[in-house]
């Protein structure tokens, strides 16, 4: 069973040392459950790669959901996107940047 922690990354305390918590999250296990973000916290890179890479069973609609409690409820970041979001906010970006800027 996942360990459920409560990390409120915006804290100053985490901004100026963020190590130990890092540290502390990788020792709950692969899978680590942030109370405060309402969201489910992956600190292994293979396991990170593989949620975000089957988009086909792991999704992040859920925070566009309009029942959402997290902090992050609502938040259009292209974090919490899901890769055709991503794609079109790329491009729209791209489209608008003054010429020969890239993005």
């Amino acid at each position: 069973m996942s360990k459920a922690l409560s990390i409120n990354f915006d804290s100053p305390e985490i901004i100026a040392n963020p190590f130990p918590v890092y540290e502390e999250i990788r020792a709950a296990g692969r899978v680590v459950r942030n109370e405060l973000l309402g969201a489910w916290m992956l600190p292994g890179y293979a396991d990170v790669m593989a949620v975000s890479t089957n988009h086909a069973v792991y999704s992040n609609t859920v925070w566009n959901s309009p029942d959402k409690r997290g902090i992050m409820a609502g938040s259009a970041i292209m974090l919490n996107a899901d890769p055709t979001t991503r794609l079109s906010t790329s491009r729209t970006r791209r489209s608008s940047s003054p010429a020969g800027l890239s993005t």
